[in-house]
């Protein structure tokens, strides 16, 4: 809700004011400027160099000429002024008068009719730039005074750095690049006294502000108001809007994001008595960077808007986008144009034209006689309004075409100290570029002129204005913003300033990540610089403790990362101290201290059962671990039984954490099981998962006596008597009988058995018998002794003894062998 008037003192290029001619001549009529060929340029410190390269033509009867020449420059502050013309440097003399100096210059030759004449003058001058803020306006004058030209070409430098936002005269063409802004263009046959105004409006493209927050609530109820909650804007960072060093005053209970993207702080504060009040603070660092220009490159139509924008093309209490006056003059306006850019460009051509400021409301507004918000239907009727009423109509006209669009509150940067007046200004959506913020109020379109701060981006009309979104009643609210520059132009000096990035609350024995940002918001350098790091007891820095970061130029950035291990619980505070040496050598000291809170380090427990299910009177084994391994710790295991009765044992922990216990369930049912430690000066407790285990009751058993005896019923000791087939469940049994020749097996799955019987001496034998529920079965077992068998006899040929026959043969083999005379 700001009015501005219309800056109409404008850009450079001398003023041709009379020539002298001997014997006589009159300038006006007896001269025409061949060449006016002029370049400006502003240099990093705002003085401006203009160079003019002058062709002039004498129209003279025979015999007159010139030798003097007088020209005007529209500077009252030009230094290091020289001359020069066709046979070199020229002498001359200069007076101010007003905003002009007035230079007489000795051509050094006479100058007969129908000769040219080149000069070429030169200066430096520091009065052509207007500082506002983040904002430069370079302005010069010229006219032909009734002087003929056939040239006129001007050309002007704007350094790097910086951001055109807007120029005149429409001859001029522009182009950016890394290096600066250049703006040149050429008009030819100028008639006499015909004459026009150059000015540039440029701002620095990247702009810091340190912003102030207050809001007060005041209780204006009867009673004290207990613990009260309020809820207000946070900073909001978006597009070409960064927030950093963010610091609340008290500390908000919660923040959080509404659906349109704005950060809601919520605040609860001591109780309030009637007619008192509470102020929450919010302070942070807004940078401002001016987006890239907007050019007819961007083409694209309607059909590329994404499908998910269309929310923001939709009707709303003061966007009446359906009604049929907005709707038809939408139609109207946008209908010949083919891609969203061009439409967006005749709705904003509409309004600054068709819609006036409206002074009255804004003193009514001021003066709090006033605060009906007219709506985009109103507004249009009423052909007047103040920035919102501006934006409304903007907004509810681009969406009435189908453009997303969107209405943008905040406050806007006057001068350092002043508090920050609000505005309304609206963000649309322009396909293959993005958002475009436009103010319809300031006639800025595409570029603003980085005082903008944006607070809210509302998507609905309806939403509340400006700062708050609710406070709980009786509390009157009242809001102030602050914002101070940090690098003003034309002053040329560091402002070193530090950020921290860092966890506040870490636990003890972790390491701190601790990432300083050191920034020189400031248009000078800084020389020495140094970043010195101190760190309380229960903190140990692991980096060296002293930086030299050396020079630091404007709006440099560095870095640091720093690691620091906590070995104590409890509160501790970094310190960080930066010094150095601005261009006058004067030495800048700036302290910074960062909170941070070590808590003790978070434990687990673990828990686990050899079992989750076992008969009565049989063990379970329990056995876990705290991590980290943690020895000599009491664990506690708390049991509940079936019927709700808790019991509690403790156990130690090993040397590496880990703990063991056996336990015997005595009762059938559902227990349950957990495992716990109570923590100590640097660890947490910690509790486990609950177990589940089932304790039944152990099946129906019989016990079983074997005897083992002889044929004679004497007993069988030592005799191996082992289970040979059983059915499922069934064990595996296996004993020995004893002296009494008996062996006993107790606690026996039901079932029938198969016993093997064997003993060394006696024929194996196979026997199975019945195993009864709770009774004891005898089984007896008798063995049969294993007989001793008498050697074979060699039995030879009947009626021949064996021996006779062996006799034979041998007799047989020695008749053979004399017969064949061996």
């Amino acid at each position: 809700m700001i009015s501005r008037n219309k800056i109409l003192i404008l850009l450079l290029i001398p003023l041709i004011i009379s020539c002298v001619s001997y014997p006589t001549a009159s300038a006006s009529e007896n001269y025409k400027v061949l060449l006016f060929d002029e370049t400006v340029t502003v240099l990093d410190n705002l003085t401006v160099h203009v160079l003019l390269n002058y062709k002039f033509m004498p129209l003279l009867d025979e015999g007159y000429y010139f030798d003097t020449w007088y020209i005007n420059i529209h500077t009252a502050e030009a230094s290091g002024i020289t001359v020069e013309g066709v046979s070199g440097a020229l002498t001359f003399t200069s007076t101010v008068d007003g905003n002009w100096t007035l230079l007489v210059i000795d051509l050094g030759s006479k100058v007969f009719s129908n000769q040219n004449y080149l000069l070429k003058i030169s200066y430096f001058a520091t009065d052509r730039v207007e500082v506002k803020g983040p904002e430069k306006i370079l302005s010069m004058w010229a006219e032909t005074r009734s002087s003929y030209m056939e040239n006129v070409t001007l050309t002007v430098n704007i350094p790097k750095g910086y951001s055109l936002i807007e120029y005149e005269p429409p001859f001029l063409s522009c182009k950016e690049s890394m290096d600066g802004v250049v703006l040149s263009g050429q008009r030819v046959e100028v008639g006499a006294n015909e004459s026009y105004y150059l000015r540039v409006k440029f701002a620095d493209t990247v702009v810091m502000y340190n912003v102030t927050c207050r809001y007060t609530f005041t209780n204006i109820g009867s009673k004290t108001e207990g613990k009260p909650k309020f809820e207000v804007p946070g900073p909001l960072e978006l597009g070409m809007q960064e927030v950093s060093q963010i610091s609340y005053d008290p500390s908000p209970i919660s923040t959080s994001y509404d659906e349109s993207g704005n950060l809601r702080c919520k605040f609860r504060t001591s109780s309030i008595a009637p007619r008192e009040n509470v102020t929450i603070i919010i302070c942070f660092v807004a940078k401002i960077t001016i987006p890239p220009a907007i050019n007819d490159s961007y083409s694209g139509g309607l059909s590329e808007i994404p499908l998910n924008l269309e929310k923001y093309t939709t009707a709303d209490n003061y966007w009446e986008v359906n009604d049929p006056t907005i709707r038809g003059l939408s139609q109207n306006l946008t209908e010949n144009e083919t891609n969203v850019l061009n439409k967006v460009k005749a709705i904003y051509s509409f309004v600054i034209n068709n819609i006036e400021y409206d002074d009255e409301k804004y003193e009514a507004i001021q003066r709090a006689q006033n605060s009906e918000r007219y709506g985009a239907l109103k507004t249009y009727t009423l052909g007047r309004g103040v920035c919102a009423d501006f934006s409304d109509l903007f907004v509810t006209l681009c969406r009435a075409s189908g453009i997303p669009a969107t209405r943008v509150d905040g406050y806007i940067y006057e001068r350092d100290g002043l508090t920050s007046m609000l505005h309304a200004w609206v963000e649309v959506f322009i396909p293959r570029y993005g958002w475009l913020q436009i103010d319809p109020t300031w006639k800025l379109f595409g570029r603003l002129e980085g005082r903008h701060i944006t607070e809210q981006i509302k998507k609905d009309s309806s939403e509340p204005e400006f700062v708050l979104w609710w406070v709980y009643e009786p509390f009157d609210y009242e809001g102030e913003y602050v914002t101070r520059l940090l690098a003003a132009g034309g002053v040329y000096r560091p402002d070193i300033s530090v950020s921290a990035s860092y966890e506040d609350e870490i636990s003890i024995y972790s390491n701190l990540n601790l990432r300083l940002i050191i920034n020189n918001y400031g248009n000078g350098t800084a020389d020495s610089t140094n970043v010195t790091v101190g760190v309380p007891e229960g903190l140990m820095l692991l980096n060296t403790s002293l930086y030299s970061l050396g020079k630091m130029h404007e709006y440099e950035s560095k870095d640091l990362n720093l690691f620091i291990n906590a070995n104590s619980v409890g509160n501790a505070t970094i310190e960080i101290s930066v010094r150095y040496q601005a261009e006058e050598g004067e030495i800048e000291t700036q302290n910074y201290m960062y909170n941070v809170s070590i808590i003790k380090a978070l434990t687990a427990i673990s828990c686990n059962v050899s079992s989750s299910k076992l008969q009565k009177g049989n063990n379970v084994r329990i056995q876990g671990l705290i991590i980290p391994e943690l020895p000599g710790k009491n664990v506690i295991l708390e049991f509940t039984k079936p019927d709700g009765e808790s019991l509690t044992s403790s156990v130690i922990t090993n040397l590496d954490g880990s703990y063991n216990y056996t336990v015997t369930p005595d009762v059938t049912g559902l227990w349950s099981l957990n495992a716990s430690w109570k923590g100590d000066s640097t660890y947490t407790g910690a509790t486990s998962q609950t177990l589940k285990l089932t304790v039944v009751e152990p099946p129906p058993t019989g016990n079983l006596e074997i005897i083992v005896q002889d044929e004679n019923e004497k007993p069988i000791g030592g005799a191996t008597v082992s289970s040979t087939s059983q059915h499922s469940g069934q064990q595996v049994v296996s004993g020995d009988t004893g002296s009494d020749g008996s062996v006993t097996f107790s606690d026996l799955m039901l079932g029938n058995y198969t016993f093997q019987v064997s003993k060394n001496g006696y024929i194996e034998k196979l026997a199975s018998v019945d195993v009864e529920a709770g009774a004891t079965v005898e089984l007896n077992i008798k063995l049969e002794e294993e007989l001793e068998s008498e050697p074979e006899k060699l039995e030879g040929i009947p009626g021949f003894p064996i021996t006779s026959i062996m006799m034979g043969i041998l007799v047989g083999i020695i008749l053979v062998k004399w017969c064949r005379g061996g």
